[in-house]
């Protein structure tokens, strides 16, 4: 998912340091929604690998440029 993430925030803004913003705060959205509503499993390792791949996408646009 953070790949996803990250992709569609520098195609939209152009800027890796938005889009891994955009990442971070997706990825700690969705584990809140799944924490306090109870309809997903909030699981710290969903949140740390929607990171990676923020991460792998912010390696992979740097390379590109």
């Amino acid at each position: 998912m953070g790949f996803f993430v990250y992709t569609a925030g520098y195609a939209t803004t152009g800027k890796p340091e938005i889009s891994l913003g955009v990442v971070v705060v997706v990825g700690g959205g969705k584990e809140a929604y799944d924490r306090f509503t109870g309809k997903g499993h909030p699981e710290l390792a969903d949140f740390v690998w929607t990171l990676v791949g923020g991460g792998v996408g912010y390696v992979l646009s740097a390379a590109v440029e």
